[in-house]
Order: C-alpha cells, then sequence, then structure tokens
C-alpha cells in the first residue's frame, strides 16, 4: 500500500512521474460519456506487454493499469483522471467487480464517468449504458446513521466472463480546501467496494503510475506510507523533495 501527500512550497512547473510495478453540491451525470467501439492503441499495447509476463492470478483478478493524472491550477484548483484496466479470472471476481464504486465529496468535488466498458477474451468492446451508472450515499451502504459529503459513483459493468477485461476512466475537479494551498493523497494499490454484496477486495496491481503536474508558482514535497517497494520518481525540471 503506498500513499502520497503532497503541498505546495516555491516556484516552478514540471511533470512528475511516479511509477510502481506490482501492486452547494456539484455533480456532472457523466456529460462528457464516451462509447468507444475499437480499442485503443495504448490498450492493445498494455495487453501484449501484460501477455508477455508470467501470470499467476492467485487472486482471482489483476489490475493491470492504475494511472492517475493530477494537475494542480494556480488557484488550487485539482483536476484529475484515473484510468483503470484489470482483467479476471474467476467466478468470484466476476461477481465482486460486477459493480465499480468510485468514492467522491460532494461538497468539493465534480466527478465525470468518461468511459467504462468490458472488453470480452476476443476483443470485443460492450459499453456501460447511460443508465447503468448512479450516485449513491456512502454512509447508507456503510449502514452509518449520520450526514455526509461522502458519496460513490456506481456502474455496472456488463457481459462479464472469465478472461475478460474492464477499462474505465473517471475524472474529478476539486475545489480548493485551503484556500489557495493544496494537498493530494494518491493511492498505488486498488480497492473494490461493491456496495450490493458489501464487499471489500484489494487485487494485485502490475503497473500503476501517479503524474503530477503543478504551476510554476510551486514546489512539491511527497511522503510515501506503507510501500513494500519504494517507488521510482522521474522528474524532468527539477528535484522533489521527499518529508519522512
Amino acid at each position: 500500500m503506498t500513499l502520497f501527500m503532497f503541498k505546495p512550497f516555491g516556484k516552478i512547473h514540471f511533470p512528475l512521474f511516479v511509477i510502481l510495478t506490482g501492486f452547494c453540491v456539484i455533480i456532472s451525470q457523466a456529460a462528457g460519456f464516451e462509447k468507444r467501439e475499437n480499442l485503443s492503441p495504448e490498450f492493445i499495447a498494455l495487453k501484449r506487454e501484460f501477455d508477455g509476463q508470467k501470470q499467476d492470478p492467485v487472486s482471482g483478478a489483476i489490475i493491470i493499469l492504475k494511472e492517475n493524472q493530477t494537475t494542480i491550477g494556480n488557484g488550487g484548483m485539482i483536476n484529475s483522471t484515473e484510468h483503470v484496466v484489470g482483467k479476471l479470472y474467476t467466478k468470484d471476481a466476476l461477481e465482486q467487480y460486477s459493480q465499480i464504486s468510485v468514492p467522491f465529496n460532494s461538497f468539493y468535488d465534480e466527478i465525470d464517468l468518461v468511459f467504462a466498458h468490458t472488453i470480452s477474451p476476443e476483443g470485443k468492446i460492450i459499453s456501460v449504458s447511460k443508465d447503468a451508472f448512479q450516485f449513491k450515499n456512502a454512509q447508507e451502504d456503510y449502514n452509518v446513521k449520520s450526514y455526509s459529503n461522502q458519496m460513490l459513483l456506481t456502474f455496472t459493468l456488463p457481459a462479464l466472463e472469465i478472461g475478460s477485461y474492464f477499462e474505465y476512466e473517471v475524472s474529478i475537479k476539486t475545489k480548493p480546501i485551503l484556500n489557495t494551498e493544496w494537498f493530494y493523497n494518491h493511492k498505488f494499490h486498488n480497492i473494490l467496494y461493491n456496495p450490493s454484496s458489501e464487499t471489500v477486495r484489494i487485487d494485485p496491481v502490475y503497473k500503476s503510475k501517479f503524474n503530477l503536474i503543478i504551476p510554476k508558482t510551486s514546489n512539491v514535497f511527497f511522503s510515501s506510507k506503507n510501500a513494500g517497494n519504494a517507488p521510482a520518481v522521474k522528474n524532468k525540471e527539477r528535484l522533489i523533495s521527499p518529508v519522512s
């Protein structure tokens, strides 16, 4: 499990590439939802790379890619997209991954499901229908009788079968919490919470990436928590500083 926290200090613009291989309410009603008919070149290349590795799916599922790109605006606005690709090997995994839930804060976040689909073992794309996703109060699913801004964007993956892949992308815009300052937490591992069955599972991650773009008015400090392997940090323009 890896957790990063970023804070602004100083001035410069750089993209940060972190790669770990191993493991009032504003809600957007999926206004930019895409239905894709063809496999993307990125997916084809990723599948070819993954298929060339020795696979031992003990857990029943593998997250092949979890990639997050986060851009920090000058006023502290955070724009992030998260792209997830997985493969399913067992009946239990099919049942538990049939519904995906993405948590968000309904006060600070504007969330959008960019696309979501199942890819059959033969390579056919079956897109999530627009009526197959909804917004839920996270507290209802945890059986907690209290008010909270924490909510879930949930959607149902269609036509899953053993050997299927799934792929989705979510975008989130987050208002500044501390005036124009910002902080951000990112988890390199993947946690699946299925509100229908009230199950939680963590499967191995083949490749996990976090790309951070900040304005020229910021430097960045970060800390890594519960990391079995230290992530590889690639910084094109400036040394970033870890904190203990």
